[in-house]
C-alpha cells in the first residue's frame, strides 16, 4: 500500500528533526571540555590586579616546590620571596575567585617560615626538612591547584577542607594560626573562621 503524502511529509520532517538532533549532538563539547573552557574563561577575566596576584603566587609556589623537592637550598631567598608575596597578596587577590588560593598559599607560607625558624644556625637540609615533607607537598600542589585553576569544583572543595581543616574545627589554634596570618580577610569572613587574637 502506497504512504499518503501527508504521511510522507512526517516522516521526512521526523528524519530532519533526528538529523539536526544527531549533528547537535555530535558538535556539542563533552562535560570535561566545557568546564576546562570555562575554566579558561574565568582565567582570562582576570583584572590586572588579580592576574598580578596569580603571576606572584605560582611564582612562590614554583620557589617553594624547589625548596621541598630539594633542587634549591636557599631559603633566605624563599624567606624575601614569600614576605614580598605577603605584602602584596592580601590586595591584589579577588576574595571570590581566588580565596582558596590566597588562605591554601598563606597557610603553606606561614607553616613553613615557622618550620625554618627552628633551623636556627643550621643548614637546611631536603633530605631531613624541618617539616613534614608529604603534607608540605601536598600542600604545594593546592595552591597551585587553586590558583591555576587545575583544583576546582568538587575536588577543590574536597581539598580545601582536607588541608585546611585537619580536625574539621574551625576554631582550633592550629588550623586558624594560618589562616589568620594576615587577621581577617573576605576570605576568612567567607569561611566563617574568627581571627581575633590571631
Amino acid at each position: 500500500s502506497r504512504v499518503p503524502a501527508a504521511g510522507h511529509a512526517v516522516t521526512r520532517r521526523g528524519a530532519l528533526f533526528g538529523a539536526a538532533a544527531a549533528a547537535l549532538a555530535l558538535g556539542a563539547p563533552s562535560p570535561a571540555l566545557a568546564k576546562r573552557a570555562n575554566k579558561l574563561a574565568d582565567l582570562s577575566s582576570l583584572s590586572p590586579a588579580e592576574q598580578e596576584y596569580a603571576d606572584a603566587t605560582l611564582r612562590l609556589i614554583a620557589q617553594t616546590s624547589a625548596l621541598v623537592e630539594g633542587t634549591d637550598a636557599d631559603v633566605e631567598k624563599w624567606l624575601a620571596a614569600s614576605s614580598a608575596w605577603s605584602g602584596t597578596a592580601p590586595g591584589t587577590y579577588s576574595p571570590k575567585s581566588q580565596g582558596k588560593s590566597f588562605l591554601m598559599t598563606t597557610k603553606l607560607v606561614a607553616y613553613l617560615r615557622n618550620s625554618f625558624a627552628t633551623l636556627g644556625s643550621a643548614t637546611y637540609d631536603a633530605a631531613d626538612p624541618p617539616f613534614d615533607k608529604n603534607k608540605t607537598a601536598e600542600w604545594v600542589s593546592y595552591a597551585e591547584g587553586f590558583t591555576n585553576g587545575s583544583l576546582s569544583g568538587d575536588a577543590a572543595r574536597a581539598a580545601f577542607a582536607r588541608a585546611t581543616w585537619g580536625n574539621y574545627d574551625k576554631s582550633a589554634p592550629l588550623n586558624r594560626f594560618g589562616l589568620c596570618a594576615f587577621g581577617e580577610t573576605g576570605g576568612t569572613r567567607a569561611l566563617g573562621v574568627d581571627c581575633d587574637g590571631y
